[in-house]
């Protein structure tokens, strides 16, 4: 990086990141899982009095907008330097410090992004289950609150 702005520019642009518009996908979500509720009516649901009714209806909600918030923050983590998706993909540089990987490795972190990692310990890689701060990519700044999805053995 050239310049200390520079070093920080990325990581506003990503924090910034164009989403999908919160309110669409919570009219999306709620109609989906509202046809599945008229699903479950037709086919009979127990007779609940009037209190248990709004206990669900509450419930259903809830579980509606916080799936939705939850979704929509998790949605959209492409690196705005190199355009591409932080949590999936073969890493370049370490998601940590932002150095180059040595054999998928960077013994600075502790982060083994390596085909070999899924057959050792898990505890032995305590890197790899840290939070991104660098694009694993590019190796930009981001500071973020992603994590990198691990690969499972069998």
């Amino acid at each position: 990086m050239s310049d200390e702005s520079d070093f920080y520019k990325f990581a506003a642009e990503f924090k910034n990141r164009k989403r999908p518009k919160l309110a669409a996908m919570m009219g999306v979500n709620f109609l989906v899982t509202g046809v599945i509720f008229l699903i479950f009516l037709w086919m009979g649901l127990p007779n609940f009095n009037g209190l248990e009714w709004l206990g669900f209806l509450v419930m259903f909600v809830l579980v509606v907008v916080g799936g939705t918030y939850i979704n929509w923050t998790r949605s959209a983590p492409n690196c705005p330097n190199c355009k591409s998706n932080i949590v999936l993909g073969r890493p370049v540089h370490c998601h940590l410090c932002g150095q180059m990987l040595k054999n998928g490795c960077c013994d600075r972190c502790d982060v083994n992004e390596s085909w070999t990692a899924m057959f050792g310990n898990i505890g032995a890689n305590s890197g790899n289950n840290q939070v991104i701060q660098y694009c694993p990519h590019c190796g930009v700044w981001l500071d973020t609150d992603f994590r990198r999805l691990q690969r499972r053995s069998g």
